[in-house]
């Protein structure tokens, strides 16, 4: 490839208008600096048991593993 552009100088081009560049990234401009929409509601499940998000949000408490043992049990033929 260095055969193919050596003596082509780099080009840089502008960005369309309403687009920046935040540390190598991307946006539209409505959007940079974290405006915008960033959830729908939804939690991170892998989030779960680090406990809430958010003040009086409910905490989730998994049953002993005894009780997953006897409730698996019941399936068995």
């Amino acid at each position: 490839m260095e055969y193919a552009l050596k003596g082509v100088p780099v080009t840089e081009y502008q960005p369309p208008e309403g687009v920046v560049n935040i540390g190598g990234e991307w946006y539209y401009s409505e959007y940079a600096k974290g405006a915008g929409v960033s959830s729908v509601g939804t939690q991170d499940p892998m989030a779960a048991n680090a406990g809430p998000a958010t003040p009086g949000e409910a905490i989730q408490v998994l049953p002993p593993s005894d009780e997953k043992k006897r409730i698996l049990d019941l399936f068995k033929n």
